[in-house]
């Protein structure tokens, strides 16, 4: 754990640093980076997910916007 304490130390300096000096898109930048990448690693762990991640190789194209609506009903939940 030790890797994931000093990258997010750095991750968090640096935000910090960047709103000191009057960079604020930075450190949004930097924010927003971190939380979708939380957003992520919590959807990669959730079995139901991967197993739809799993199926969109096997539909044809024309299925692909409900596809979408189906996976934007997953990710409210």
């Amino acid at each position: 754990g030790t890797q994931q304490a000093l990258s997010l130390q750095a991750a968090g300096g640096g935000s910090l640093g960047a709103l000191l000096l009057g960079h604020p898109g930075v450190a949004a930048a930097a924010g927003g980076t971190m939380a979708g990448s939380n957003l992520l690693a919590k959807k990669m762990t959730n079995p139901e997910f991967v197993k739809w991640l799993g199926q969109s190789t096997k539909l044809s194209p024309s299925v692909s916007a409900s596809e979408v609506n189906a996976l934007a009903q997953l990710m409210g939940r």
